[in-house]
């Protein structure tokens, strides 16, 4: 059984009773609701637990042998941080026991050791003797076993899941194999080894040995009893830390968490993260389950009420985070609120712009990890595939997506894996590594892969400040009678204050108009056209205003201003400005940019829509 991680792209902590959300007037109405929080499945999630991490590799590894990181025949760089032998609050910056310490609020204490050690033989001679994982780990075990005591590392005992005492059961209870190389250097060996890239939960499966003259035992499976788990450095690349010692916390969480069915969504964070996820840190559903944390619940989504200034402060280091039940669904369905302001080194909730930061939205649609993805602010959408171009990662083709209108509830978000078909046959749902430009019409590729992140992801003042049923994305995903959202109102000091909405939304403002577009139609006359607004105080008593920028060769030449002397009623618009003169003269080059913002019938407005633009092209 493999739980792995197959591929990756690239002050005092305070309990969470203390650093929960304040809510001015509103505390009865959000006390906390605790989750039975079951801890650790197959290992403890609180107390200290002792690991020892070998770094390990064959001595016929000839790839990069002056390596900056992990040269051949030498232990890494790295070896001495991986793990701190003595706890503290202040670990090393990084490690082990850092990960852990600010994940769980010092619950989990990981300490350890680290060692360095090659294989007894090389992988020609496993291969050429049918000796796989389960045999080579043992054998590099047993070697160890006349430098290494393995008492320090049996501490622990488990009488079945979620059932760990702190006392010593003779069986070690984690080491973690850590591969230098398997491959890079020769042919394809991994499989034939049993050494797949990334990672696996357990040391190999075969018969359990002992260690310190019989005193104590390694167990190779994974579940109750087991010792440990396999991290291999993936193919091609340097030997840096951050990639394997991500693999190595990931592999972990299985034994934390479960099975692959805690492998998070496409391009969501968590400790066991799946493919093409931007960071390994933990969302609240993982740390809420393991009793690390204890979000403030809102399980009562009939009543009807409004919730003001409420506030979220920074979700990693802190640990306040919401959880609000979806309306119309099943009984572990909830919409996950977290702030993430970067202030930890293990919070990447974006890949690729590193100044995004705001409040992130997951859907939990069960009690699993793998039922966890985000929701990306940028919203919802229809997809198509008119191209497909040769695979950046290996043989075959991509599909190459482009983005269709905006579907609030059905469609997907760019960090999704979507449905798509060619030629009339429906394909196996893919994530978007090639795309059509929106204002360009040039196909991307990665890197970098949006789906782990392009700064429109998250809620903010600017970027989209509304989640309602109207909004895109909607928070109506089941027509349910009942309906919940939230509007940010400000962001001071990394803190986030919001109005929540338990059927109440029509009090919200406006949300960001959507699928506007702007062609030239008479002459240099450009009309722009967008969809209406779901709210009904903007279609009954409330309006648009649409805004123009006039730019040369990505320059200014004419500022932002608004072009509609009246709100408009209307979801189009025909600009007929003389654009040669607002231009500053004739020339070439010249692209007209529109935002839409919808106003209701009360004057509140709405954050600007994504831009749509038009090229002029003014005689010289």
């Amino acid at each position: 059984m493999h739980h792995c991680l197959k591929t990756l792209l690239i002050g005092a902590l305070i309990a969470i009773s203390a650093s929960c959300p304040m809510l001015q007037g509103q505390q009865a109405a959000l006390a906390p609701t605790a989750t039975p929080a079951r801890g650790g499945k197959y290992v403890t999630s609180s107390g200290t637990l002792n690991i020892l991490f070998v770094y390990v590799q064959f001595p016929d590894d000839r790839y990069l042998p002056d390596s900056p990181n992990w040269p051949a025949g030498k232990p890494p760089v790295y070896l001495n941080g991986t793990v701190d032998s003595l706890w503290t609050a202040q670990a090393t910056p990084g490690s082990f026991t850092d990960y852990f310490n600010q994940m769980s609020f010092n619950k989990l204490k990981i300490t350890g050791r680290s060692v360095f050690t090659i294989t007894p033989h090389t992988r020609t001679w496993y291969c050429a003797n049918g000796k796989r994982r389960g045999f080579i780990t043992r054998e590099t075990i047993e070697q160890l076993d006349a430098t290494v005591d393995f008492a320090p590392f049996d501490n622990w005992k488990s009488t079945g899941e979620y059932a760990h005492a702190n006392v010593p059961d003779s069986v070690v209870d984690m080491i973690v194999m850590m591969w230098r190389n398997v491959c890079n250097d020769t042919s394809d060996v991994r499989n034939e080894l049993d050494l797949v890239p990334g990672g696996e939960a357990s040391l190999g499966y075969e018969s359990a040995f002992t260690v310190d003259h019989g005193a104590r035992r390694v167990n190779t499976g994974f579940g109750t009893g087991g010792s440990g788990i396999t991290v291999i450095h993936p193919r091609s690349g340097d030997l840096g830390l951050e990639i394997i010692w991500r693999y190595a916390r990931h592999e972990f969480g299985h034994w934390l968490f479960g099975s692959n069915d805690y492998h998070t969504d496409l391009g969501t964070w968590g400790l066991v993260d799946g493919w093409g996820t931007p960071g390994d840190c933990m969302n609240s559903y993982e740390r809420n389950k393991l009793g690390w944390i204890t979000c403030i619940t809102i399980d009562d989504v009939s009543a009807k009420r409004t919730l003001r200034n409420v506030s979220l402060s920074d979700f990693v280091t802190t640990g306040a985070a919401y959880r609000i039940r979806v309306p119309g669904g099943g009984p572990n369905e909830y919409y996950l609120l977290e702030n993430h302001q970067r202030i930890s080194r293990f919070d990447i909730p974006d890949n690729n712009v590193a100044s995004a930061k705001g409040l992130y939205v997951l859907l939990q649609r069960d009690d699993v990890g793998g039922a966890v993805g985000i929701v990306s602010a940028e919203g919802r959408f229809d997809w198509s595939v008119p191209y497909q171009r040769p695979n950046i990662y290996g043989s075959g083709d991509l599909p190459v997506f482009q983005r269709g209108e905006s579907n609030r509830v059905s469609g997907y978000s760019k960090r999704q894996n979507i449905p798509w078909t060619w030629e009339n046959n429906p394909q196996r749902p893919a994530a978007i590594h090639y795309y059509l430009d929106p204002l360009t019409r040039e196909i991307r590729k990665a890197p970098p892969t949006i789906f782990t992140g392009d700064g429109k992801d998250q809620f903010d003042l600017t970027n989209a400040r509304v989640f309602t049923p109207a909004s895109n994305p909607s928070s109506d995903l089941h027509a349910s009678r009942q309906k919940i959202g939230f509007e940010i109102t400000d962001i001071k000091k990394g803190s986030v204050r919001l109005t929540l909405f338990i059927n109440t939304t029509e009090e919200s403002s406006p949300s960001k108009p959507q699928d506007v577009s702007a062609m030239r139609t008479r002459g240099n006359t450009i009309t722009v056209t967008w969809t209406p607004n779901e709210e009904a105080n903007v279609q009954r008593g409330g309006g648009y205003n649409i805004y123009r920028t006039l730019l040369r060769d990505s320059s200014v030449v004419s500022a932002r201003v608004r072009v509609n002397r009246t709100l408009l009623r209307k979801t189009s618009y025909t600009d007929t400005a003389d654009f040669s003169r607002i231009a500053g003269g004739a020339g070439s080059n010249v692209v007209a940019r529109y935002t839409i913002e919808a106003v209701n019938r009360k004057g509140k407005r709405s954050v600007q829509s994504d831009a749509a633009v038009c090229f002029i092209g003014l005689p010289r």
